[in-house]
């Protein structure tokens, strides 16, 4: 069975309050089984209700501080690359990645994300290409339908400060090639100084982090397209083949070839 993209995953939380902020590099989709639970994302506390559908960016620091009658939390994470892929609209896009919790106005809409948050949870578990392909459509088109909340998005409250720019520019330009002077400049500090955000809130460097976002980028087109391996790696960012063999195993351990073998043999 193909190990797939680093970051998609689907599950469930007592929500336990958490003691220190999380972050990440996904796209984190949100479910509330639960009279109420209270976040604190982008230094702003966010007071959720029961069968609220919301997402955020997992970049931004984000805490879990207090539970009221809460059986679980439903989560889904997105690659932030494949979510960029959709096609979904700039203003939206610009919420999402401006730092914020958007949620669902909608209240109509519970029954059927309780429905189909659980139909996804397992899709994603059966690592089935077939089942994954499905639910990441029908992810991508319960997306299009909430993005209609936000057409003219006011993402004025939104921070996210230096890292978050600089995290936001290499999602955004992660194909192309990437220099850290340059990524420095879009966050307003020094190379040396991103750095050190991205090893000590990130847990990674910068060249693992934009190397991340290229692997997601491969896998997804080497399980979903017929393209030649080679036209992939540089569509991907990878400046060779060797470099695209190298980095792929590190992340994945098998060569681009062989997750695409193994994903065709599970579908």
């Amino acid at each position: 069975m193909p190990r797939f993209a680093y970051g998609l995953s689907a599950g469930s939380t007592d929500c336990t309050p958490m003691s220190d902020p999380d972050s990440h590099q996904d796209i984190e989709l949100n479910l509330l089984d639960g009279e109420s639970l209270t976040w604190l994302i982008g230094g702003k506390q966010v007071v959720l209700a029961r069968d609220r559908f919301t997402m955020f960016w997992g970049a931004v620091p984000h805490q879990r501080l207090a539970r009221k009658r809460v059986k679980s939390l439903s989560f889904i994470h997105i690659p932030l690359s494949w979510f960029l892929s959709w096609e979904l609209s700039p203003a939206f896009i610009k919420a999402v990645l401006s730092g914020g919790m958007l949620v669902e106005r909608d209240m109509k809409r519970s029954s059927i994300d309780r429905l189909s948050f659980a139909q996804w949870s397992d899709d994603i578990a059966s690592r089935d290409s077939v089942r994954l392909g499905v639910a990441l459509m029908e992810i991508r088109a319960r997306l299009m339908r909430f993005q209609t909340q936000f057409a003219s998005a006011d993402v004025s409250r939104a921070g996210g400060g230096k890292l978050i720019a600089a995290a936001r520019y290499i999602a955004e330009h992660y194909t192309d090639e990437l220099y850290a002077e340059k990524i420095a400049e879009i966050a307003g500090v020094s190379a040396d100084h991103i750095a050190g955000l991205f090893r000590t809130k990130f847990g990674t460097t910068i060249p693992e982090f934009i190397n991340r976002h290229r692997v997601w980028h491969a896998q997804r087109l080497l399980m979903t397209t017929h393209q030649q391996v080679i036209d992939i790696a540089l569509s991907s960012g990878f400046g060779s083949m060797s470099q695209f063999n190298e980095i792929f195993k590190k992340y994945c351990s098998m060569s681009p070839r062989d997750y695409r073998k193994r994903s065709n043999q599970a579908g």
